[in-house]
């Protein structure tokens, strides 16, 4: 992935929560440094892993089904 690509991705992630946003930054920034794309797309990174236990995590999906604006709680 060119650092470009990268950084129009970060971009797009703005209106997320902020633990999500910067669990996508850091995956973005650290997959740079992989070898290829698998390897970058199948490493967890730190802060993806507190995502996954955020409530945030769940009120993301929850919202989309729900077609509703998510209530981020950043926590």
């Amino acid at each position: 992935m060119t650092q470009s690509r990268g950084q129009n991705t970060l971009r797009s992630l703005q209106s997320f929560a902020t633990c999500l946003s910067s669990a996508s930054q850091q995956a973005v920034y650290a997959g740079f440094g992989e070898e290829n794309l698998a390897t970058a797309i199948g490493t967890m990174y730190p802060a993806q892993a507190r995502n996954r236990d955020s409530q945030d995590y769940i009120e993301g999906p929850k919202a989309f089904a729900e077609k509703r604006k998510p209530n981020w709680r950043n926590v």
